[in-house]
């Protein structure tokens, strides 16, 4: 290993956020096992938050795909690998508001780009654009907020629930058909992909299909008897 990795190593055992990442693993019962440069991977993550399909905290990597799946992914293992390194730099936890609650972002050579109250005086900053004031008309779908401006041929209609049926399962819902009785649909996220069927208002479904790990489903498409 590197003595780049070790100092990572170490930085991120003594600030504590190695030890939050392997209480993280466990919370969401993934699976620990090696992965390179010093890290480890904890695969099949099984929380529902963060809906990434990988993060880091330290030097621990969850993933919600098999460890293989991953280490097949050489831009996302790496992108994950900078965070680590990150951590290492930023005291630890420390890391968590400028990526979430600060809203930074990691951009493709690596760097943090930070916010822009963090950014320091005399950056060029985004110029307000002041837009018309929309023209009066038949407000939003479903909602009460600020009217849109009429357009020739579109005609606005509010929608009332009449039922609540219950969903089976969990699942990240990319399609959803109705037809016949029967639902399909089509669920998203790296490792949890699935085409699933079941009864309208059904607590079970009748049959899953998972995808491939590598696969992140997205909508569906019934033309006559053939279902794309």
């Amino acid at each position: 290993m590197r003595a780049a990795y070790r100092v990572r190593l170490v930085a991120n055992l003594v600030n504590g956020s190695t030890l939050a990442g392997l209480v993280v693993a466990a919370a969401g019962r993934a699976r620990l096992g090696p992965g390179r440069d010093g890290l480890l991977i904890g695969e099949r993550y099984r929380l529902p938050v963060p809906p990434a399909p990988a993060f880091t905290l330290g030097n621990v990597i969850m993933t919600r795909i098999e460890r293989d799946a991953l280490l097949g992914q050489e831009a996302l293992l790496a992108h994950e690998a900078r965070h680590a390194t990150q951590f290492a730099w930023c005291a630890g936890l420390v890391m968590l508001p400028l990526l979430h609650g600060g809203r930074g972002v990691l951009g493709a050579d690596g760097r943090l780009r930070l916010p822009q109250r963090l950014r320091a005086p005399g950056r060029a900053r985004r110029r307000r654009v002041h837009r018309p004031a929309a023209a009066t008309g038949p407000g939003p779908v479903g909602g009460h907020g600020p009217a849109r401006p009429a357009q020739p041929g579109m005609r606005f209609h509010r929608l009332q629930v009449l039922r609540r049926l219950p969903h089976p399962g969990r699942g990240f819902t990319q399609g959803l058909i109705l037809a016949g009785g029967a639902v399909w649909e089509s669920t998203g996220l790296y490792g949890e992909s699935s085409l699933r069927r079941y009864r309208l208002g059904a607590g079970e479904w009748e049959s899953c299909a998972p995808l491939a790990p590598e696969l992140f489903a997205e909508g569906i498409c019934l033309a006559g008897e053939t279902l794309w």
